[in-house]
């Protein structure tokens, strides 16, 4: 549990809020950002005085890394290539991965929140929390000013844990986990250097008996280098600390002693010069994964590395952890505005902590295949890293079947598309032509991060008689989804789409139609009733290309829902919607807007 805090305490007490985040760190800030979105009312505090600084200023840029490559040692002497290639080989239209500093990525959140009216209180940790036993707000979360000792106390609704792997919001709801421990330790520097290595400015992957390295390109020629250290080199890091005499470049008995040594011995016969250490550390691999992501009733849910801790070896933390908050948030906002049933939150456990399982499963595999000194065959190394290409890219993140992810599909789906439609997994980021200005989008352009659901439907040839008849007749009718969860509206226009959930929060269900007729020769007013007012979001698509990618007959058709999260929740036959209706319903209150609870 928290600090002792007694009844009798006086405490300075504060407004209510809907939503504590404790922690200002990618999942904390992330949280916060999307809330604040969302028209939540928020408190975002972390103990630390100040943010994550940049660096140099030029950092903030970011570097975009194309390809990666593998090398080990050639027989005799020497090193040789043994594989060169697209970094990300998912199907994305950005197959390519940045390699941007977490302070910048965090004060981009932080000028959002403070556009917002919000910013994060600093120096400030979170103490405990007690049930208040009032259904308004439930819990009194009590916190400490770290520079004048004073506890104060808030009442909320929710706490989100983003403190980190050491969550005192984790301890406190006493939440255990699984440990799998190594014995593996790197060391990880971030430097600028010259080098002949020819692939330098490729993220590299480097195996000899002489020890492993792996090589990332940052900006302005920066170099992040990882390498494992041998039982000597942590002897000779605990016997000796550097206190800065001399360049700390070329003093042996320091880390970056050390790692300028290792990496210019692995490197052989081709040459590198470190001139430049901006930050260095070492790290003892070890992967947790929490028991249980939420406690006190779904109040108080833990976030980010106050779940799952791993190596940095698969760069996946600040993304993972940044996708922890936005799967959470969206959900949280419905049920706050009770347009959704608190049994929604429930899916955040059942989502997040399998992705959570397979991050820990997939650093444990990653870190012994990079800490195996030429012991592994190449085919091996490079058929994983291809197969984890979807899981490091994001773009292969499966949800499992649940409330949100509808298995169950009867209409045809070609598996041997660029990336078909499945129910757990995002869209496709296809590209269309605007049907009313002839606009060519990338549809995630049109597709913003509001919080709504957004039927597609997939029609191909409107020419086809009949062929949106049946759902016309559905979405027209008292049973339609877009006024069962939605208060009915007019014609939209084109501010609405790009609408956030704050500026039109009477829509929570929206529409698109993708079809494949020529938008010149096709009138929208020639549409059957609900088309026309939705007349933004009506796209041909060119030669059914966007139907192909993902997998769609064009004769058939489709009706997907993509959730507030852009992954699919059903794909359904165009004659099936009730099964919209029946999908909703599992989770959405219907006529919400109706009782003013909006």
């Amino acid at each position: 549990m928290g600090e002792a805090v007694q009844v009798s305490q006086q405490f300075k007490e504060l407004a209510p809020i809907d939503v504590l985040v404790c922690g200002a760190g990618p999942a904390g800030l992330m949280a916060a950002v999307t809330l604040a979105r969302y028209g939540v009312s928020l408190k975002i505090i972390d103990k630390r005085n100040e943010k994550v600084t940049i660096g140099q200023a030029s950092e903030s840029e970011g570097c975009v890394i194309w390809e990666g490559a593998f090398w080990n040692q050639r027989k005799g002497s020497g090193l040789e290539r043994s594989q060169v290639g697209p970094e990300i080989t998912a199907a994305t239209n950005y197959p390519y991965a940045i390699s941007v500093h977490q302070g910048h990525t965090e004060s981009l959140f932080i000028e959002d929140l403070q556009s917002r009216g919000f910013s994060v209180d600093r120096a400030v940790s979170f103490v405990d929390f007690k049930e208040s036993g009032k259904p308004e707000y439930p819990l009194i979360a009590y916190l400490k000013n770290l520079v004048s000792g004073v506890v104060e106390k808030v009442p909320t609704k929710y706490i989100l844990g983003c403190d980190g792997a050491g969550s005192k919001v984790r301890a406190v709801l006493g939440i255990g986990s699984a440990i799998n421990e190594s014995q593996f330790s790197w060391a990880v520097a971030d430097t600028c250097a010259k080098s002949n290595f020819p692939d330098i400015r490729r993220r590299c992957s480097v195996r000899t008996e002489n020890g492993n390295l792996m090589l990332i390109p940052q900006i302005n020629k920066g170099l992040r280098i990882y390498t494992l250290l041998s039982e000597k080199d942590l002897a000779t890091l605990s016997a000796s600390k550097y206190e800065g005499k001399g360049p700390a470049f070329t003093n042996e008995n320091t880390l970056v002693g050390i790692v300028e040594s290792r990496v210019q011995k692995i490197l052989k016969p081709y040459h590198i010069q470190i001139t430049k250490v901006t930050w260095s550390s070492t790290y003892y691999v070890a992967q947790r994964i929490a028991d249980s992501y939420t406690g006190s009733q779904n109040r108080v849910f833990i976030l980010g590395d106050a779940c799952h801790t791993h190596s940095t070896s698969a760069a996946q933390g600040l993304n993972v952890s940044m996708n922890d908050a936005y799967n959470l948030t969206w959900k949280l906002s419905l049920v706050l505005r009770r347009i959704a049933t608190p049994s929604l939150l429930n899916t955040y456990q059942a989502e997040r902590q399998h992705i959570g399982k397979q991050l820990v499963e997939f650093d444990h595999k990653i870190s012994h295949m990079y800490a195996s000194l030429g012991t592994l065959g190449d085919s091996e190394l490079h058929s994983f890293s291809s197969k984890s290409n979807g899981f490091t890219s994001g773009c292969g993140h499966q949800y499992l079947p649940g409330l949100l992810t509808d298995g169950a599909f009867n209409t045809e789906i070609d598996y041997q598309a660029i990336d078909p439609l499945t129910s757990g997994k995002r869209m496709y980021p296809f590209r269309v032509t605007r049907h009313y200005d002839g606009v060519q989008i990338n549809i995630l352009d049109d597709l913003p991060s509001n919080g709504k659901f957004h039927i597609f439907v997939f029609a191909g040839e409107l020419a086809h008689q009949g062929k949106l008849d049946g759902l016309s007749r559905l979405l027209s009718s008292p049973a339609s989804p877009l006024t069962r969860f939605s208060k009915p509206r007019g014609i939209i226009d084109t501010h609405d789409v790009l609408s956030s959930l704050a500026e039109d929060r009477d829509t929570v269900v929206d529409l698109y139609l993708v079809h494949t007729s020529n938008h010149l020769d096709t009138s929208i007013s020639s549409l059957p009733t609900p088309f026309p007012q939705w007349q933004p979001r009506i796209y041909e698509d060119v030669k059914g290309q966007a139907h192909s990618e993902v997998g769609i007959n064009v004769d058939a058709g489709a009706l997907v829902i993509v959730r507030p999260d852009g992954y699919v929740g059903l794909i359904a036959g165009m004659e099936d919607g009730d099964r919209v209706n029946q999908y909703l319903e599992g989770f959405l209150t219907v006529d919400a807007w109706q009782a003013g609870m909006n």
